[in-house]
């Protein structure tokens, strides 16, 4: 075959090469205008508030939020804060807010930059939420609340909690698996998510009915509830509010991560934790969360996912209600001591752990009581021998004996036992008296 023939396919080969690219590249151009415009046209889109109660806004530092009230006026407040995700409201305590409001003074705010709250273009980071937690207790509750909260609002509960213990009674964490780990992208991607066109078209991708549908499944995820149209409405409505994307990109980038970990050990508020047995076990939860002891209860709901508060909300609001008639310290700041001293060489004799139970519909969760005067009395007579210190096991999931029991002191100032599984080896923790 003759050179200048070779040469003649190639180009012709090259050419149509080029043509081709060019055309997807025009039709990925066409189509990405067509999705800006889609979006840019059903924005803003009409959105109420299906909670019960009365509306409110208050006039915060980057924006009005919008939060409802129910209940009476003397009850004792309850604040239920919302996962910031995409499309994200308090729509999601709409199971658990009129039972709560019949004993406890329930308020639900829609978090800036979601819902019908605010949604100014700011940098959004988890510090905006956690400061906005402080201020809306400090100015709109005004006395120490139970905080409930569910996904990353769990990080920001506690952040609260051990900032500002006095704003805080009692912490109610709904599947924290955000507790765990938290989630960030390379840093090149995050910043690329965060620039406005590029941002504006992945939010532009991920809002319309037919993708919103595929992301209220994933946050279902693993149980796959089936979602109703009422609730991709919802979802498509809180998703095309003017400026919903800025908020919703700070979430997708990691912005809104917040590691709360090493602060559990400056935890003084009794802390209630309820995980789905299908996104959370026992053996996932951080050892440092474990040797909170007596002061944290955990009840897994079974056949549960990541949305328990939507998808089982009847073993939810009988968790939440049972735990709270529970006698509790009244302030964080004086936590109860055993009703009977303990003579001093009986000092290591450790506190009882804490109760992981998995609840049916009606079950009352274990309460967590201290040891009687009867078990805290030493043998009249015989030789002192030295007592088994045991303490619960999360892996084993029951009591174990402790090899090599030390004693520690916490951060907070509190007494413990730590040592080792007899069994597997996991490190365990025991609170002992001061």
């Amino acid at each position: 075959m003759p050179i200048s023939r070779l040469r003649r396919q190639c180009m012709h080969s090259v050419i149509r090469l080029i043509k081709i690219n060019t055309r997807l590249l025009l039709l990925a151009i066409f189509g990405t205008l067509l999705i800006l415009l889609r979006y840019m046209w059903r924005t803003p889109q009409r959105l109420e508030s299906v909670l019960p109660g009365e509306a409110y806004i208050y006039k915060w530092t980057h924006g009005q939020i919008y939060y409802k009230v129910a209940g009476q006026l003397t009850a004792p407040p309850v604040v239920l804060l919302h996962a910031p995700e995409i499309a994200a409201s308090a729509y999601e305590m709409r199971y658990l807010m009129q039972s709560l409001s019949r004993q406890y003074r329930v308020y639900a705010l829609d978090l800036l930059g979601f819902g019908l709250s605010d949604h100014p273009r700011i940098h959004y980071s988890a510090e905006t939420y956690v400061t906005l937690y402080q201020d809306f207790l400090k100015i709109v509750i005004g006395q120490p609340a139970t905080l409930l909260a569910s996904g990353l609002s769990c990080n920001y509960a506690l952040a609260v909690a051990t900032r500002a213990s006095d704003l805080c009674q009692r912490l109610i964490l709904l599947s924290p698996a955000a507790l765990l780990a938290a989630r960030r992208w390379p840093g090149w991607l995050a910043r690329f998510i965060q620039r406005p066109l590029p941002g504006l078209l992945l939010y532009a991708c991920l809002t319309p009915r037919i993708i919103l549908r595929r992301v209220l499944e994933w946050q279902h995820k693993p149980t796959r509830l089936r979602i109703t149209e009422e609730e991709i409405q919802q979802a498509f409505a809180a998703a095309h509010q003017s400026g919903a994307e800025h908020a919703a990109l700070a979430f997708l980038s990691g912005e809104l991560s917040l590691d709360v970990v090493d602060s559990l050990e400056t935890l003084r508020q009794p802390m209630l934790i309820i995980c789905g047995t299908r996104s959370l076990h026992a053996q996932a939860l951080p050892a440092n969360l474990v040797a909170l002891g007596p002061q944290m209860h955990v009840t897994f709901i079974p056949d549960a996912g990541l949305r328990i508060q939507e998808e089982q909300p009847a073993k939810v609001l009988a968790a939440v209600e049972d735990w709270l008639q529970d006698k509790m310290p009244a302030s964080v700041d004086d936590p109860p001591e055993p009703q009977t001293a303990v003579p001093e060489e009986q000092n290591n004799e450790p506190a009882v752990a804490p109760t992981l139970s998995s609840e049916e519909p009606h079950a009352k969760p274990g309460v967590i009581t201290e040891p009687t005067a009867q078990e805290e009395q030493p043998a009249e007579a015989g030789p002192a021998r030295p007592q088994e210190v045991k303490a619960y096991c999360v892996k084993c999931r029951q009591q174990q004996a402790v090899v090599n029991p030390q004693r520690v002191t916490l951060k907070n100032g509190r007494a413990a036992l730590q040592g080792t599984c007899t069994i597997c080896g996991t490190r365990l923790f025991r609170f002992v008296a001061s």
